[in-house]
């Protein structure tokens, strides 16, 4: 047996301890590489995810619609603490359609204090009332109508969706409110019952004033963004699907009983609050887009896909010609209209009369229109371009500022020749749907004038009537606008604009703003540009000194078109 000592086993102790060591350097030195592996990963993760954010921000960004409101109030997560905020209280009596509770919430704690009635087609938790929505109010006595009715998620399972509205209407109090949420864009569910899907317009029609409903709050909320699968056609394939939104909302208030309402018999711009299918921004057809009877020369009805489009002008039409301003325009002004109580700027008015002056070089046989006559000062000049084409004046205010007696003594004094042209309603604007104005005028208006009431709504409601009866070659004239004490104008155009309208701005200037048919903008933006550049008064010597700075002091983006900027 060999002898073990320990001196020899130094040289295998030093090289285990040798080693050891170099195992330990290796795992550490690979802990470290694993760390900045581990770094690496981090850092690669986070550059993905730092550009897939980026690249769904930019694809939310294109898909945003921005014709398209938000609710304010009521939006998804914020109606239901709203509308309990606002009527869980007692002697409050309260109506939820679709209530039995399916989703795990049933929503008879918020309205705790108050007299609440769950409605829905089956028996089942939250439910006090069964029956059909289609025959909600036979359901119920004379004296059991409600304050508030609302629902959610429900009305998509409606077969007759318009049949509920008229039940909603007939079971609220007068003053009552109602709510609904539904969807836009949602996958298919509680089949075969899935029928509808809404836009908020969609809610705006089945609501609308013509059934006695006050729009408070509307709009879509809790956007999407969507892409074609790979099962779908070979053509649509990945490709992504914009302008997408979860749910719509809308709420409303009654504002009066309406017991004859008939769909059947019901004017579509009383539905459709005076909006209108876009305009293409080519017409094809000569005619390609008539109008109802009243827009025809001949009296005669043409059919047309719908009643509220833009008539084209016809392709036989002479092209208008060059204008220059007349003497006898200046002396009309001085010995007229300067005359005339109100407020209008002298280049507003010259400028309108260059306008005018080139209408009637074209077919100018049309009615014009002034919303807010007052005394009748900017009304003289469309009064007088009347006269020279034998066309029709139709005057609309309430003459509450001023009788419309005194008004039309005072004009007949200073246009003796000219009374006949001009025709006064003294009625509210709001009263006016388009097929009423357009009867009453005898056609589509070649020039509308928009001074009426300066309150948010009502001026909004002008300017959609303005739109729907404007004729192909039209303008609209919009007073007040960008005027610090006019802030209802001012968000009434931003409201009319950010709708897409066939509409399209041209030129501002002086308190007034024009707008144009697409069709026809290019043609009287040439023509105001080449009358700023030639005018011999002061207000063209600034434009032009302006232009020779800069183009963007005459010439500024109006919701996506060139505005030209005249002058303040």
């Amino acid at each position: 047996m060999t002898k073990f000592t320990f001196h020899h086993n130094i040289p295998i102790l030093r090289r285990l301890y040798l080693q050891r060591d170099e195992s330990r350097n290796q795992r550490e030195e690979a802990l470290r590489e694993l760390d900045v592996a581990r770094n690496q990963r981090e850092e690669a993760l986070r550059e993905i995810r730092e550009i897939r954010d980026n690249i769904c921000l930019e694809f939310s960004s294109l898909q945003l619609s921005h014709s398209v409101p938000e609710p304010k109030i009521v939006r998804h997560s914020k109606w239901m603490s709203y509308l309990s905020d606002g009527f869980n209280r007692p002697g409050v009596r309260i109506l939820e359609m679709g209530s039995r509770n399916v989703t795990g919430g049933a929503t008879r704690g918020p309205f705790s204090a108050a007299h609440y009635v769950g409605f829905d087609f089956y028996e089942g938790e939250n439910v006090d009332v069964v029956g059909d929505a289609h025959k909600l109010s036979s359901y119920f006595d004379e004296n059991e109508k409600f304050d508030l009715i609302f629902s959610s998620a429900v009305f998509e399972h409606f077969h007759m969706p318009w049949i509920v509205a008229q039940e909603i209407q007939k079971l609220l109090k007068l003053g009552g409110y109602v709510f609904v949420e539904t969807h836009f864009s949602f996958g298919a569910h509680e089949r075969p019952w899935n029928f509808f899907q809404f836009s908020d317009m969609g809610l705006r029609a089945l609501f609308n004033d013509a059934l006695g409903f006050e729009l408070i709050d509307c709009g879509m909320s809790n956007r999407m963004n969507g892409v074609f699968s790979q099962e779908a056609d070979e053509y649509l394939r990945g490709k992504s699907i914009g302008e997408l939104y979860c749910h719509s909302e809308i709420f409303c208030k009654k504002n009066r009983d309406v017991l004859d309402f008939d769909w059947g018999k019901s004017e579509i711009d009383d539905i459709v609050e005076n909006t209108r299918y876009p305009v293409p921004k080519t017409l094809t057809s000569a005619v390609s887009f008539q109008a109802d009877a009243a827009s025809l020369t001949n009296g005669e009805p043409t059919p047309g896909p719908c009643p509220l489009q833009t008539p084209a002008r016809l392709a036989t039409r002479p092209p208008w010609g060059d204008v220059t301003f007349d003497p006898a325009d200046s002396h009309f002004f001085e010995t007229v209209t300067a005359h005339i109580e109100g407020w209008l700027q002298d280049y507003a008015a010259r400028l309108t009369v260059q306008i005018l002056r080139f209408q009637e070089t074209g077919d100018a046989g049309k009615p014009l229109v002034e919303i807010g006559v007052y005394a009748g000062k900017y009304l003289s000049l469309l009064m007088a371009s009347a006269a020279r084409t034998r066309s029709t004046v139709v005057g609309i205010d309430t003459w509450q500022y001023k009788p419309v007696e005194v008004v039309r003594e005072n004009l007949n004094k200073l246009m003796p020749d000219l009374a006949g042209v001009v025709r006064f309603y003294g009625e509210p604007s709001t009263a006016f749907t388009a097929t009423r104005l357009m009867e009453i005028a005898g056609g589509r208006p070649r020039f509308i004038s928009v001074d009426g009431s300066h309150d948010y709504k009502d001026a909004l409601h002008d300017l959609r009537l303005s739109d729907a009866v404007l004729d192909a070659d039209g303008i609209v004239a919009v007073d007040d606008f960008l005027n610090p004490l006019t802030i209802g104008v001012n968000r009434a155009v931003n409201t009319l604009m950010e709708s897409r309208p066939a509409l399209e701005g041209i030129a501002y200037g002086y308190n007034k703003l024009f707008l144009s048919r697409p069709e026809a903008a290019g043609r009287y933006r040439n023509f105001v540009e080449n009358t700023l550049q030639n005018e011999t008064v002061e207000q063209g010597h600034h434009w032009r000194e302006r232009l020779k700075t800069w183009r963007g002091l005459v010439e500024q983006d109006f919701f996506g078109h060139p505005l030209l900027l005249a002058g303040t």
